[in-house]
């Protein structure tokens, strides 16, 4: 996912409203903290580490779990900054 909020956002509004998508996930490295602000600021909530789950530069790297549900995207979406762009 591209590291912009707004992108994201929008992605995931497509998928809940184009599709029967319940859930969304993401994976990103614990290191790369743009991405784990851009989440959350969504609205994912981070469910777990998913340990050793990518091998990159010869060697094995923990990956965070976020999700974000159908109605938690509503509820949050529905804020006074809902329609925002960058």
């Amino acid at each position: 996912m591209p590291h912009t909020p707004w992108a994201q956002r929008e992605l995931v509004r497509y998928l809940f409203t184009h599709t029967r998508v319940e859930r969304v996930q993401a994976t990103t490295d614990p290191e790369n903290r743009a991405e784990v602000r851009c989440l959350e600021k969504i609205g994912f909530r981070l469910e777990g580490i998913v340990r050793r789950a990518q091998w990159r530069g010869g060697r094995w790297h923990d990956q965070l779990l976020y999700s974000i549900l159908r109605d938690e995207f509503d509820q949050k979406t529905a804020g006074p900054s809902a329609g925002s762009t960058p």
